[in-house]
């Protein structure tokens, strides 16, 4: 409108002495929307949504069981534990542990949790901070509480407060440290008693400021909280009163989103929610509901754009349901934006199945039908009158084109049709019969490999952590190493969706068997992270669903070593900040990812490996030297050393490495080395190389001739070699 525009940074604007305010826009919002329309279209009541019962019992211990899968920020593996173990009775609950589930504040959960349950036990560190921190059982989690306790502990008025607030908050620590002097002696030139003219003394004074400063660095605005805490509530509410309609609308607002619409089709199947096909005479444009179902969405078929379901629907409004598939296609010939493709993607996905034929005769016979019409329409257009327009009702269904008698597909491929088209299985899926079998055996769905569309990261599996997953081998590419080596790239598919799985020269020649399209296979291996990319997982071991099922039977495990259970998934429930297997960035031991190398490991000049007490390069006796290699002393892992320094250098190549060493065939494990913290990684077995002059070469030339080792084995160590 040809108004006048400018921009200014945040902090410029609240010096100018403006009102700076941030607008969130919120997928959920929509989700509330639409789930109300839904659900006062099948219950024919009025629901307002913002004035239901915010402490209805029911709904709270819904949230307490952790099933809170499409409830907005309870529904990541983390919170979804925390809530099992907070179980709220209150919204208070709910916006505190939203405050709580925070990286900083999670390490105070605990001490919250121990506190609800034991609120008798709560000590304060004197009788001001009762009032204030009684509602959080003696934790701080908000920055109210904040400024409450150095306005009723030190006499600070609201907007100096407030001032304190935003330094903690903003972690300026000059601030913060000359307001330390302030909170405890006061300032009589600025009107501050400080917490001594109180009557607290100064080492308690100096205990709660300390307090205050480690939390608040992180602590909630209580204001944001209390709005995200409402907005859940509303979620659980309609996912708990109506549930059928509440999904329906979650997978409306992922519509474009084929893993969490299938990750969602399946927590509807555990809720007992049927979901129906699409199907031109009851479908809509989004998910909608059906005798209390589910109907897939008209517009998530592809090739069939918003503005044909727009004029379908209004066509079948305005003159009723399409009787046939002819019918169909005589009264939609009309619409410009109908065509061939777009015919065949419904037939496909099962939007015709209403219309008197199966699929494999409509798919027989929907192009002359077309071809028919458009050639009668192009004659009514030029004049000509036909046979055909001049013969009885009678006589003209002798000139209909009739359905061949070639029966249905079979299941496997209705259901691939599905999946071609939706992008999900709709009428079933090839591993539902395996659904008990696959939950019990995988640490982690395909789903948790996902970039998350806010955060952009991948958020429910961490780099380097070890993984277990299941499902069926969709697609394969082989690819052939400078050594003439087969590797291998899955596109695995389970109940959720598809990941990537990358097999090495080593593992593919043990499984390739086993490697085929359409196998059912659970495989372990090693996640592999990249930024703005979904994560990956290099391939350790595989094993066939019917091996698996038969080691259940046998109360064996899938996989000759352990691989610790869910560790590898946030799903781990821990509430450290680094949760979860090998936690972010946490270090393990040598074998299974990083521990710590007691001896002086590599130094940064020339990387040799020394004990403590004896210098490096000094051999032990019956120890030889090979080519190219050091001496292996007492322990300390023999094989091909590569030096790094530090973790962030190793991660940037990473795949430079792993691209170096895949046309190396050994049994010599690759062990990193990092630097600036003196941690080790043996990489896994299936990495393992031989550790000749050939790969010395390769890497020297990659790495540095000071950053890359071969540590031997001592002779008589080494097994026989007949």
């Amino acid at each position: 409108d040809g108004a006048i525009t400018t921009q200014f940074t945040m902090t410029t604007l609240e010096e100018l002495g403006l009102l700076k305010m941030d607008f969130l826009g919120l997928r959920t919002l929509t989700v509330i929307q639409n789930a109300v329309r839904l659900a006062e279209k099948s219950t024919g009541k009025i629901i307002d949504i913002d004035h239901i019962d915010f402490n209805d019992k029911a709904v709270l211990d819904s949230i307490g069981t952790g099933k809170t899968e499409g409830i907005f920020q309870l529904e990541s593996g983390g919170m979804k534990n925390f809530m099992k173990e907070l179980k709220p009775q209150s919204l208070e609950d709910i916006i505190a542990g939203i405050s709580l589930y925070r990286p900083g504040p999670m390490d105070f959960i605990p001490k919250y949790i121990q506190g609800k349950n034991h609120p008798d036990a709560v000590t304060y560190a004197c009788p001001q901070l009762e009032p204030i921190l009684k509602p959080t059982y003696g934790c701080i989690v908000y920055q109210e509480q904040v400024m409450q306790i150095v306005r009723d502990l030190a006499g600070y008025t609201l907007g100096r407060s407030d001032l304190v607030r935003r330094a903690m908050s903003k972690k300026k620590q000059s601030v913060m440290e000359k307001e330390r002097a302030n909170f405890i002696y006061g300032n009589p030139e600025e009107n501050v008693p400080g917490c001594i003219a109180n009557g607290i003394d100064e080492q308690t004074a100096g205990q709660i400021y300390d307090m205050m400063m480690d939390f608040a660095k992180y602590a909630f605005n209580k204001s944001h909280a209390a709005c995200y805490a409402v907005v859940a509530y509303q979620t659980a509410y309609l996912k708990y009163y109506y549930p059928v309609e509440f999904m329906a609308a979650l997978m409306t607002s992922v519509i474009d989103n084929p893993k969490k619409v299938s990750e969602y089709i399946l927590n509807c199947r555990n809720m007992d929610i049927a979901i129906l096909p699409p199907d031109v005479n009851a479908g809509e444009a989004g998910f909608s509901v059906s005798d209390g179902k589910i109907r897939y969405a008209l517009t998530a078929i592809k090739s069939v754009g918003r503005p044909i379901i727009d004029s379908l629907v209004q066509e079948r409004k305005e003159r009723g349901p399409f009787t046939n598939l002819k019918d169909f296609i005589t009264r939609m010939s009309d619409k410009k934006e109908m065509n061939k493709r777009a015919i065949e993607n419904l037939i496909k996905a099962g939007a015709l199945d209403g219309l008197g034929g199966t699929r494999k005769q409509f798919m027989s016979v929907y192009v002359q039908i077309a071809d028919h019409i458009a050639h009668d329409k192009k004659n009514n257009l030029a004049g000509q009158i036909s046979l055909f327009d001049i013969a009885g009702e009678e006589d003209k269904e002798e000139f209909d084109i009739r359905m061949p008698d070639v029966g249905e597909y079979n299941k496997e491929m209705l259901l691939g049709f599905e999946k071609e088209v939706l992008g999900v299985y709709v009428s079933g899926h090839p591993l539902e019969e395996y659904q008990e079998l696959w939950q019990n055996c995988i640490s982690n769905t395909a789903g948790d490999f996902a970039l998350d569309e806010e955060t952009g990261e991948v958020q429910l599996v961490r780099d380097q952590a070890n993984a277990v997953i299941g499902g069926l081998i969709a697609d394969k590419t082989v690819k052939y190493t400078k050594n003439d080596k087969i590797m291998a790239f899955l596109n695995v598919e389970d109940l959720i969706g598809n990941v990537e799985v990358v097999v090495f020269p080593q593992v593919y020649e043990r499984y390739s068997t086993l490697l085929v399209e359409d196998a059912k296979v659970f495989i372990r291996g090693r996640v592999s992270l990249e930024e703005d990319k979904d994560g990956k997982l290099i391939c350790d071991q595989i094993i066939s669903f019917e091996d698996a099922q038969a080691a259940r039977a046998a109360n064996q495990p899938l996989f000759p070593r352990n691989y610790g259970g869910r560790g590898g998934s946030s799903r781990g429930g821990s509430y450290g900040n680094g949760s979860g297997n090998g936690g972010a960035g946490g270090y393990r031991n040598a074998g299974n990812g990083y521990g710590q190398y007691q001896n002086d490991g590599m130094n940064s000049s020339s990387m040799s490996v020394g004990q403590t007490g004896q210098a490096a390069g000094q051999m032990q006796s019956g120890q030889r030297t090979q080519a190219n290699g050091t001496p292996q002393k007492k322990g300390m892992p023999a094989g091909a050393w590569i030096q790094f320094p530090n973790m962030e250098a190793y991660k940037t190549r990473e795949q430079e490495l792993l691209q170096a060493i895949a046309d190396s065939d050994g049994d010599d494990d690759v062990v990193i080395y990092l630097r600036d913290i003196k941690n080790i990684k043996i990489l896994p077995q299936n990495l393992q190389v031989k550790a000749d002059g050939a790969l010395m070469e390769k890497l020297t030339v990659l790495f540095g001739k000071e950053n890359v080792k071969f540590i031997t084995k001592p002779i008589e160590n080494r097994s026989k070699i007949d």
